[in-house]
């Protein structure tokens, strides 16, 4: 089987780590996978590169002169001639869409939803009048993939075909993602962390959707109950470049203890260091940042958006969005427990990731269901190896019709 995944970017979000790892674990039971980039060419298109997975970079602007390489697209995937096509986020999925009939033959097309809907009124006007024009055209594709079921919900509440959805969760590598001694003491020397300092880490790219005002608020109440509390902030935008997240810091206070990190890789190397894992999104999907703490056996504090509280259920805590005073508390709180109760609240949470997250059932649910859109005994080049047919009981949960 040949599979063509179509992405916005290749930026190192959490929608492109999933695709990373799901392309992998697919390469490896024989299916070509290659990744088309609506961007230009980013850095993690070397990591696909390194695992045997080809990248193209189809750069679509934002205005007339994209025409171009929308032909560049259609024309791509004609020379692919791919069993398959999976759209993630709403630009690839529409743009898929609209290209699909000009193909020189029908091909399945899949979308993939990475997010929720909680805070679409906040978005850019064209970004929100592409996710409509998912909306309009969500009858088209062969699958709607949704990786919570309460994006579905939300989605599916909005006007998205209901007949079309289904729900795959996220998978993660437990040995990717693991406690590490060597880790917490190398990443804490580089960044001037003491052990008797509390990290709080916080992973994510500069978004409103993350919602970091409440997070800086929360934290410098916090300092006002635990002086020796830290906050280290990971991702794109979040470094001295970026002048209104410097001046939040500063006006609120708390510049003096905050990390700034910027954009790290591999992340898997942060996590040992942090205390506790914070979250203070305002609108999430699956929160992969959450999953790979949990890995990490890091205890987790965070917000009730996407499927948090589903993910968190017993092991971590979990606040309103948007609330900076009841996410201080809820850290604070943590914070007090002390080291063997996060030990504990860590140990439950790596195993709740290795028995209902592990990459290894998620690649089954996306072959499986590959399998059945490209019609096994069709014109395929030959159904994924090793994958059972059916859906087994103890899988139920996250593949869902």
């Amino acid at each position: 089987m040949r599979v063509v995944h179509c992405i916005t970017g290749l930026s190192g979000d959490g929608a492109q780590r999933m695709l990373l790892r799901l392309a992998d674990g697919l390469q490896r039971r024989g299916v070509e996978n290659f990744v088309v980039s609506l961007s230009k060419r980013e850095p993690l298109a070397e990591a696909f590169e390194a695992r045997g997975i080809p990248v193209h970079a189809v750069d679509v602007s934002r205005n007339l002169r994209g025409i171009g390489a929308l032909f560049k697209l259609r024309n791509l995937l004609s020379e692919l001639s791919p069993d398959l096509v999976q759209g993630w986020m709403y630009h690839a999925n529409l743009l898929l869409t609209l290209i699909r009939p000009f193909l020189s033959r029908r091909i399945p097309v899949g979308w993939n939803m990475r997010r929720g809907t909680e805070n679409l009124g906040e978005l850019k006007f064209p970004t929100r009048l592409v996710v409509h024009a998912n909306r309009w055209l969500s009858s088209l594709p062969d699958r709607i993939m949704y990786c919570t079921s309460e994006s579905r919900q939300q989605h599916e509440a909005l006007g998205f075909n209901r007949e079309r959805g289904i729900v795959i969760a996220n998978g993660f590598d437990l040995d990717q993602f693991a406690r590490s001694p060597k880790n917490r003491r190398s990443i804490r020397e580089r960044f001037g962390v003491a052990d008797t300092d509390i990290l709080i880490g916080n992973i994510g790219r500069d978004d409103i959707a993350k919602g970091r005002p409440f997070l800086i608020e929360a934290f410098a109440a916090v300092l006002t109950w635990i002086p020796h509390a830290r906050l280290m902030l990971v991702g794109r935008g979040m470094s001295d470049t970026n002048p209104e997240l410097r001046r939040l810091l500063v006006s609120s206070g708390v510049a003096s203890r905050v990390i700034l990190v910027g954009e790290y890789s591999p992340s898997s190397e942060l996590y040992p260091a942090m205390d506790i894992l914070c979250s203070s999104s305002v609108a999430e999907g699956f929160p992969n940042v959450i999953a790979e703490a949990m890995c990490c056996e890091v205890p987790c504090v965070a917000t009730d958006v996407g499927n948090t509280k589903e993910l968190l259920d017993g092991v971590g805590v979990v606040v309103p969005p948007r609330s900076a005073a009841c996410l201080a508390e809820a850290l604070a709180a943590v914070c007090r427990e002390g080291t063997d109760a996060w030990d504990e609240r860590g140990a439950r949470g790596r195993s709740r990731i290795a028995k209902l997250y592990s990459l290894g059932r998620v690649v089954d649910d996306y072959a499986q269901l590959y399998n059945e859109m490209i019609g096994v005994g069709g014109p395929a080049r030959g159904e994924i190896r090793g994958v059972p047919s059916g859906v087994s009981p103890d899988r139920s949960e996250h593949l869902r019709v």
